[in-house]
């Protein structure tokens, strides 16, 4: 989206009145720099890699077994909600349903 210098002058202006500022010069704190290390090697991790690789009881965690499989509805709910250009809320709707059925199977009594 290209915008007219009006445009572009009328958002800076709006930005200053609403006191907002980017100050893009900012590193994180060092107590940080760990965690974005963790976020940054779990977005590496491939989809063909993405399984438990622990032994489990299917009794008492019967979600395990179908890790992937849950990843990959996941991933198509989240295709289609980009493809209809949904927004943040119907996304939210859309996919935490799958996330929270993972909790509805793990309880065991």
């Amino acid at each position: 989206m290209v915008l007219s210098k009006a445009d572009r002058d009328k958002r800076r202006a709006l930005a200053r009145k609403m006191k907002i500022q980017f100050n893009l010069k900012v590193t994180p704190d060092m107590e940080f720099q760990e965690r974005f290390q963790q976020i940054k090697a779990i977005g590496n991790v491939k989809f063909a890699e993405y399984r438990t690789e622990i032994e489990f009881d299917p009794q008492d965690e019967p979600w395990r077994d179908t890790i992937q499989e849950r990843a990959r509805d996941i991933q198509k709910e989240v295709k289609r909600c980009s493809k209809d250009r949904a927004n943040e809320s119907e996304l939210r709707f859309a996919v935490e349903r799958l996330i929270f059925l993972r909790f509805r199977l793990d309880i065991v009594w």
